[in-house]
């Protein structure tokens, strides 16, 4: 009778650590890999020398896509664009000149929880028009850029999150001044 009962005993334990393993495989399954989302912020430039300049806060947006390979990384791309008038001189240009800004990153993440840090690399295209009498000018330049950024994504759903990120761009151009972003962003997780 006693070996009925540890065999029982044995059959019940099995069926727990099978039922908690099947629960495991569907958690992992469940889990949203993918997202897309979109960015909402403001861009301050910076000089090399670690002050901003006196363009203030340029209006940003953008859109970002992204895909967590592993619980704790993840790769994701970023496009976004922001306008500014130059209060001071930039490329030679005068004072008062409007130009318009391109990001194209591509970013890898480290995941914690919520919370997630990483580096991106990409290119940015700054075009500009500037008026001098009667004589208009429009060009472009475009330069890679690369830095840190951190973020957080808090679910506000089962699907959705809200969160912030915060980006520091290093630009490779000369006459080009570092950026400051920090953005608001809501993902849909697929």
């Amino acid at each position: 009778m006693a070996f009925a009962d540890d065999k029982s005993e044995q059959q019940a334990k099995d069926d727990r650590e099978k039922e908690e393993l099947e629960r495991s495989a569907e958690e992992k399954a469940s889990e949203q890999r993918a997202y897309i989302g979109v960015l909402m912020g403001g861009n301050r430039s910076a000089a090399s020398d670690g002050t901003t300049s006196e363009s203030g806060i340029s209006p940003m947006i953008g859109v970002t896509a992204g895909f967590k390979l592993s619980p704790l990384f993840g790769l994701s791309f970023l496009g976004s664009r922001y306008a500014l008038t130059n209060s001071t001189e930039v490329f030679g240009l005068p004072v008062g000149t409007d130009s318009n800004t391109t990001l194209l990153l591509a970013q890898g993440n480290f995941f914690l929880s919520a919370f997630h840090v990483g580096v991106e690399l990409g290119t940015s295209t700054n075009s500009w028009r500037s008026l001098a009498s009667s004589l208009s000018i429009e060009n472009s330049n475009l330069s890679i850029v690369y830095g840190p950024q951190g973020g957080m994504d808090f679910k506000v759903g089962k699907t959705i999150s809200l969160g912030g990120e915060l980006h520091y761009l290093f630009s490779t151009a000369r006459n080009v001044t570092n950026n400051i972003q920090v953005l608001a962003n809501l993902k849909i997780w697929l």
